[in-house]
């Protein structure tokens, strides 16, 4: 028998196109989820690919039963059918705009990936004039929105959710680097991310400032031509024992990255937010980015930001300043606990209960 509708729990869904352990807007979902359930909703996450790890957390995407939910929160950050699957469901729905990398930073590499973003920008004025309601995860990407037409755009910034890493092993959990000064990346290993660069301020530190040793921590393809070019430019410049790639960790690992290390130094080209800086203030880790898309919106006045034209010799120069002046550390990490509780979920709860509530009722 079928339960009335007054008494039964109303169900909020979310649908996203992949789902894989340690990316972002998996994160997000997850954490929208729980927050969903301890609300008293029904919730389920509904997708096209999941990723080993994480089959259990999400279902593959059946029409029938999506559009039996009281409302859909639909992530945006790549062209797939599903988006047109989901624009077209008759159910109350959000779009969540994790914004779209430009296909241009693929086209060389991973052609079919180019096609999917290109894709993925080119129909998403059509997609969002299907949906209730358009939220992004930062004024940057509202922006985007808005220039394309788009008017009616509210902006949610990403939670973090901090408490993943609370029994997370402490620094010694890595291996000493003895005098090496330690820097850290967090991020997939793909073109938009300055990789390239980084690797060559790294060089230019190294043979001017003093030893370091680079962790990158992110997601790889094995066959990704861009990972065979950055292997071939650290052998080029001799930088094997300097820089590591530590593939996907658990978040307990990734916690002992951040404590381990002195500095997270990100020279992304293209964010859309970029949830490692937010996590490295909680580790009151100084970050040091590109002042490049999303950046200086999620940094606010924290961190150390770094103009898009400066020289590799500049940035390597800006990383030895954090270095050696105390006064300009603390002032960065006092500065990143202020702007760092902008992100905490209690910050950002009331909006998303808004707003569920608005499509739900």
């Amino acid at each position: 028998m079928t339960q009335p509708a007054a008494l039964r729990r109303r169900r909020v869904d979310q649908v996203l196109p992949t789902i894989e352990f340690g990316d972002a807007i998996s994160n997000c979902a997850l954490q929208l989820r729980r927050h969903l359930r301890e609300s008293g909703y029904a919730s389920d996450i509904w997708v096209d690919v999941r990723g080993d790890t994480v089959s259990r957390e999400a279902a593959y995407f059946e029409p029938r039963a999506v559009a039996a939910a009281d409302a859909i929160l639909y992530h945006h950050s790549i062209g797939t059918e599903l988006a047109e699957r989901v624009a077209a469901l008759d159910v109350p729905k959000a779009l969540i705009y994790h914004n779209v990398t430009p296909a241009a930073f693929f086209a060389d590499y991973r052609p079919a990936l180019a096609y999917a973003l290109d894709a993925g920008a080119a129909s998403l004025k059509d997609i969002a004039e299907s949906f209730d309601r358009v939220v992004a995860v930062s004024e940057y990407n509202a922006a985007g929105l808005r220039a394309l037409g788009v008017s009616d755009v509210q902006t949610i910034p990403f939670m973090v959710d901090v408490a993943r890493f609370e029994d997370a092993p402490q620094a010694d959990a890595l291996p000493g680097d003895g005098s090496a000064m330690r820097w850290l990346f967090v991020g997939r290993i793909a073109p938009n991310k300055g990789l390239r660069k980084l690797i060559e301020v790294a060089d230019a530190f190294r043979r001017c400032c003093g030893e370091l040793m680079l962790t990158i921590v992110g997601r790889w393809e094995a066959d990704d031509p861009y990972l065979r070019e950055l292997r071939e430019l650290i052998a080029e410049l001799d930088l094997t024992e300097n820089v590591r790639f530590a593939g996907v960790v658990s978040d307990a690992l990734l916690a002992a990255h951040y404590r381990h290390a002195e500095v997270l130094v990100t020279l992304s080209e293209h964010e859309g937010f970029c949830v490692p800086v937010v996590e490295a203030m909680f580790f009151d880790l100084p970050v040091v980015a590109l002042a490049a898309a999303a950046l200086p919106e999620t940094l606010g006045s924290a961190g150390l930001l770094i103009e898009p034209s400066a020289d590799i010799a500049e940035i390597a120069a800006a990383i030895v300043c954090l270095r050696d002046d105390p006064g300009l550390r603390a002032s960065i990490v006092a500065a990143q606990r202020a702007r760092r509780e902008a992100f905490l979920p209690a910050r950002i709860w009331p909006h998303i209960d808004r707003l569920v509530e608005a499509l739900a009722s």
